[in-house]
């Protein structure tokens, strides 16, 4: 039976939908043997063919929204994390070809999963020269628990972790139960200092957020808020050497502005969104060519709360309406941009199955329940993220099949805010729309996307199945055994008709000749080592 979940803190619902956006950057781009290679489109990006580096280098690019402020816990959009990273190291980061340590020297997992070991690199500093040691861990884990946020690190299977400290460098967790997937999430908690945050109620709004202190390999030079966020390189940095001296992120909002900016210089490097500026970058002169899986899905969530959407008939209606196909083709031209996304994984996902797949159009059937559910009389109302390429296309094809069924419907798009303001929403009778157009990343273990479906989550629709599958993913060793499990989350998730599969999309960066290492480590949000890239000596 399906259910709508009960009312929870807005922290704590961001905090779960959060997981599967962060759980992202536990995989390479080619792990588990499902990733596509690279595609480059001119001569090959990470070898400098003049052998010298630029060591005072700027590289500037546009994000499409500004950050509230500038901390790694609590942001939901992936412009956000991008701009955060560089600044907030990682514990250490688990993907398909073992872990890449940061601030972490090593982990240990107990034989049965219930007892997680992590030890720090010793000498670690802030920014500001303040010691990294174990008590941080332990701050920054009860920080978190206390206040509500990140779950995910505080948890597990929906029962509290606990945390000591065993040494200056050493702390060990201690789960109630089994758990496959929390080692490799807790390792991307990123630590703020607690000498700046210990006195704060709620460190989402705290003055030390002006100022980004930060364990990363950029410190933060200036903050133009709604304008550009500047980094410089941290010359402390315990890792590798950054070799970029500068980065700045210019807040553009609409992407065509993005493109104007690019090709007038004001712009390095550019994100393309669509198969003919894709077409055209590959075209011009002194610009080269990065494009690989990004490992995000774009989707149609049914609103569950919504009384027009409770029915599952009315969702296997719209379900069958809709030609996917001519979606991914209407919406991102080809292609390069974007493919067919077959299921709630994508295929850098762990434990990813073909074996199940997107729904085929029946307009037969979509007439014959539309007019059994009398969803023709109704209006629905569809919104999306209008700082999000791609969306108000999607929208607008939805609502154009829709119509061709005689289903009507209105459009609405907000800004990022707003928008993830009326999507998580949560007080038990969130009926503000129908269908909302939405993307998530799924680039690793797949329980970083349980929180999406849970019925103490949001608006998803989701089922007991649903629900005892998900626990059951998570304390399951075997991996053949959990290679079922989530095949079988991703056909209760297409049975119930949680939602409509649109398309899995590529990364395309436009760059100017000369930066180098843009696609030497495919990891999202972008990018994750930044000692590989850097930009040729003229």
């Amino acid at each position: 039976m399906n259910k709508v979940g009960r009312e929870m803190n807005r922290k704590k619902i961001i905090s779960l939908v959060l997981a599967g956006a962060l759980v992202i950057s536990t995989l390479l781009a080619g792990c588990s043997g499902n990733q596509e290679k690279s595609q480059n489109d001119t001569k090959p990006k990470t070898e400098s063919t003049k052998g010298e580096r630029d060591e005072n280098a700027t590289m500037t690019r546009a994000e499409s929204a500004d950050i509230s402020a500038i901390i790694p816990i609590g942001q939901n959009s992936a412009d956000a994390q991008e701009m955060v990273l560089p600044i907030f190291d990682m514990l250490y980061r688990v993907h398909g070809g073992g872990t890449q340590y940061y601030l972490a020297e090593s982990y240990e997992m107990s034989a049965d999963n219930k007892e997680l070991t992590v030890k720090l690199k010793e000498g670690l500093k802030y920014h500001d020269g303040e010691t990294i040691d174990a008590d941080e861990i332990v701050w920054n884990f009860n920080v978190r628990k206390e206040q509500g946020l990140d779950s995910y690190y505080t948890a597990s299977n929906g029962k509290d972790v606990a945390i000591e400290k065993v040494d200056d460098l050493t702390v060990k967790l201690s789960l109630q139960e089994p758990s496959a997937s929390y080692a490799a999430m807790f390792g991307m908690m990123q630590l703020i200092p607690s000498h700046l945050y210990k006195d704060a109620p709620d460190v989402l709004n705290c003055a030390a957020n002006e100022k980004g202190v930060g364990t990363g390999p950029y410190k933060v030079k200036e903050w133009n808020k709604g304008e550009s966020l500047v980094l410089e390189r941290n010359e402390e940095y315990y890792g590798e050497k950054p070799g970029i001296k500068t980065l700045v992120f210019k807040i553009i909002p609409d992407q065509a502005n993005q493109a104007v900016s690019f090709e007038s210089g004001e712009l390095d490097v550019l994100t393309v969104r669509n198969q003919t500026d894709y077409d055209k970058y590959s075209k011009m002169d002194g610009v080269q060519m990065f494009t690989f899986p990004e490992g995000r899905n774009h989707y149609l969530a049914f609103n569950a709360l919504s009384d027009n959407m409770k029915d599952d008939k009315v969702r296997e209606a719209i379900c069958a309406a809709l030609n996917q196909d001519e979606l991914v083709e209407g919406a991102y031209g080809g292609s390069a941009v974007a493919e067919k996304a077959q299921n709630v994984m994508t295929t850098a996902t762990l434990y990813y199955s073909d074996k199940v797949t997107g729904y085929e159009q029946d307009l037969d059937k979509a007439k014959q329940l539309i007019k059994e559910t009398g969803l023709d009389s109704k209006t629905l109302k569809i919104i999306y993220n209008s700082d999000r390429a791609n969306f108000e296309d999607i929208a607008l094809i939805v609502q154009q099949q829709l119509k061709e069924v005689g289903v009507e419907s209105e459009i609405q798009g907000y800004d990022s805010n707003s928008f993830f303001n009326e999507l998580f929403e949560y007080d038990g009778k969130n009926t503000g729309y129908d269908i909302a157009v939405n993307g998530y990343a799924s680039n690793g273990d797949p329980d970083g996307n349980r929180g999406m479906f849970s019925a103490s989550s949001y608006n998803m629709v989701t089922s007991d199945k649903l629900e005892e599958l998900w626990s059951q993913g998570v304390v399951e060793s075997d991996p053949e055994k959990r290679q079922q499990i989530y095949e079988d989350i991703a056909q209760e998730i297409k049975d119930i008709h949680a939602m409509y599969m649109v398309g899995s999309t590529n990364i395309i960066l436009a760059a100017k000749e000369g930066y180098q290492g843009l696609d030497a480590v495919h990891l999202i949000p972008l990018f994750v080592d930044y000692s590989k890239i850097y930009k040729e000596a003229e």
